[in-house]
């Protein structure tokens, strides 16, 4: 293996613990489990059967089906030490040909210090990885919905770069109007290659994600639970609870894999559209500290 080898594998190496939390290790596509949205991200990332806008081609493009109107979310992390972690998705219900929608996720991180072989400073450089979403979503029943989303992936680092393509399936399933499962098996034959001498290809593991969401009593109160597995990690727990305020104001409180987040919503009728603007405050996973995240919601 030639030097420029070894150095694109240090790389690799020093990215991977840049954005991958000790309970996960490093490997291909970790930007890939952060979550979208900060509504999810206020309720502990349990959204796969509770989503209800268009980040569903992450969480779950099955639930694109239920999608009343056209809606854009969009959301962004204020974060340390350069770093950058952006959302945005669009869905639009077509009736009874089902629903498609589209996404854009971006996870970077600037001046990272750059070294030579020898260990001398070359300059600073960057970290960006992208992953852009097209899904569709179909209603079999009134109860039942599936969907799929294909992924194109870009990950650039430094002077190199690696592409790949990924592909999601979701399933949603309304038990009763008080209890909805959803379930999502993301990165189906996932992996990037790089543009190095030696061709370098990485595998991304498939990722299982399963959950409820529970609306108990006769409250505008939802509870979700969820579990999260793939091959390069320990099973994760997530939990999360929402309660609407006069359907204007809602109180969001929730855990992910051990990890307490909260945060809120509220809607803004604006003639003709629906606005809803999201807060969520979580812990740092990667780094001490913590994360606001502000996200809105569209209906049109």
């Amino acid at each position: 293996m030639k030097m420029q080898n070894y150095l694109i594998a240090g790389l690799l190496i020093l990215s991977a613990s840049l954005h991958a939390a000790d309970s996960d290790g490093g490997y291909a596509g970790a930007f890939l489990r952060m979550g979208a949205g900060s509504q999810a991200a206020s309720l502990g990332n349990a959204f796969t059967a509770m989503t209800n806008d268009a980040s569903a081609c992450y969480w779950n493009p099955a639930a694109l089906a239920k999608l009343e109107r056209g809606q854009l979310t969009a959301s962004l992390a204020l974060m340390t030490l350069d770093r950058s972690y952006h959302f945005a998705a669009l869905g639009i219900p077509l009736g009874k040909m089902g629903a498609l929608g589209a996404g854009w996720l971006q996870y970077g991180v600037d001046e990272i210090d750059g070294r030579d072989e020898f260990g001398q400073k070359t300059g600073d450089f960057s970290d960006s990885e992208t992953a852009i979403f097209l899904s569709y979503a179909f209603q079999l029943s009134s109860n039942f919905s599936i969907g799929a989303s294909g992924k194109v992936l870009r990950h650039s680092l430094a002077n190199n770069h690696a592409t790949g393509f990924s592909v999601d399936v979701g399933a949603r399933f309304q038990i009763s109007p008080k209890l909805v499962l959803g379930v999502t098996a993301q990165d189906f034959n996932g992996k990037l290659k790089w543009d190095t001498q030696s061709e370098l290809e990485e595998d991304i593991p498939l990722n299982i994600r399963a959950g409820a969401a529970i609306s108990p009593l006769e409250l505008p109160l939802t509870i979700a639970l969820e579990a999260e597995k793939n091959s390069e990690q320990e099973i994760k727990f997530h939990a999360g609870a929402q309660f609407w305020i006069l359907q204007k104001l809602g109180l969001r409180l929730g855990v992910n894999d051990g990890q307490l987040t909260f945060g809120g919503g509220i809607n803004l009728p604006l003639s003709t559209l629906q606005l809803q603007a999201d807060y969520a405050y979580l812990n740092d996973v990667f780094e001490e500290g913590t994360i606001h995240q502000l996200g809105f919601v569209i209906g049109f």
